[in-house]
């Protein structure tokens, strides 16, 4: 397994937090890290994206968005598949819940580079990897099988659309009182990520049978 990296973004919004919410939320980061650590286990692959903690809530069309793929560059110039995640995964204490927040957005990672690694070998269309991030439909479909990654598992990933991960009544709360701030969910850079050696040769591996 390759070292995990779940990293808090200390922002300004994180500077203006109470001191009681900072907690909170580095206590969540912590236990993002534990449930990133649980998926690595039974990943059918030793490197895991990195993860980013954005202490704030996200809102889009009417909807808070908890979290979201996207392209990270920690080297100027090489930008790589990563997931960052909202204040709500941070503060929600249910691990499950967190484990499969995180299950989607790796997923959509490996399915993500899947894509990307076809068109580059084969001339694969690769039409999902731009569109409406908020499209319940190319969501599905920008997932994999969930065996083809995991070990021992016939399940499938968590859909959006399901029950708030924190009430939404207590993020209102946090927000009124300015302990929270809201924005837009991060966008996806520009630029071909690269994907890490072992995807592409599970992603080839799965192409062979």
């Amino acid at each position: 397994m390759s070292e995990l990296k779940v990293i808090l973004f200390r922002d300004e919004a994180w500077e203006s937090m109470p001191e009681a919410l900072k907690r909170r939320v580095a206590a969540g980061v912590d236990r993002i890290r534990s449930q990133l650590v649980f998926i690595a286990a039974r990943a059918r692959v030793r490197t895991m994206p990195r993860i980013i903690v954005q202490p704030c809530v996200w809102h889009d069309r009417g909807q808070i968005v908890d979290a979201t793929l996207c392209t990270l560059v920690s080297t100027p110039g090489h930008p790589e598949l990563g997931v960052v995640v909202s204040a709500t995964v941070a503060l929600c204490e249910d691990e499950a819940v967190v484990r499969d927040v995180l299950m989607h957005e790796v997923g959509h990672c490996f399915e993500t580079a899947r894509k990307l690694v076809d068109q580059a070998d084969l001339g694969s269309p690769a039409s999902d990897l731009r569109g409406d991030p908020a499209d319940e439909a190319r969501d599905r479909r920008m997932l994999p099988e969930m065996a083809d990654w995991f070990v021992g598992s016939t399940g499938s990933f968590m859909q959006w659309g399901t029950q708030p991960i924190v009430p939404t009544a207590e993020i209102q709360g946090l927000l009124d009182a300015g302990f929270l701030s809201l924005s837009d969910p991060p966008l996806m850079s520009p630029g071909t990520p690269s994907i890490p050696a072992d995807w592409t040769g599970h992603i080839r591996s799965l192409r062979s049978g």
